[in-house]
């Protein structure tokens, strides 16, 4: 890679470790590494297009990013799935639960233990 893509690169990374998981860790060496670049030619402009070859203790944090490039890794983008919530409650005598704006109880039939009927709260209203 030439000093120049690599830091194109760090930018990108830089911006993204925030959805992708364990990114700011990966991100310690390579950016380590080009620190030490930087110190050593910061004043040359004729370093921007010169190939750097990247060292073997960096590759397996950008191996990390290559991973994590995938979409099935990180935050979602865009649309997700629809989030539903409903609540459920269970007491001696009957059950009720909430889903949106609809509502639903009734009472019990028969005795049960605690764990039993909050349980069957959740089917029944389900």
């Amino acid at each position: 890679m030439t000093y120049h893509t690599v830091s194109k690169l760090l930018d990108l990374l830089c911006v993204a470790h925030q959805v992708v998981p364990l990114g700011l860790l990966n991100m310690r060496l390579p950016q380590g590494w080009f620190s030490r670049l930087v110190a050593v030619y910061r004043h040359d402009r004729r370093f921007y297009n010169k190939i750097v070859t990247v060292p073997l203790e960096v590759l397996p944090d950008l191996a990390h990013w290559t991973q994590a490039a995938s979409d099935r890794v990180g935050m979602p983008l865009g649309l997700r799935d629809p989030v539903v919530t409903l609540c459920t409650d269970a007491c001696d005598t009957g059950w009720g639960a909430i889903l949106g704006h609809q509502t639903v109880r009734d009472v019990w039939t028969e005795y049960r233990h605690i764990n039993d009927r909050e349980t069957e709260a959740i089917w029944l209203a389900l």
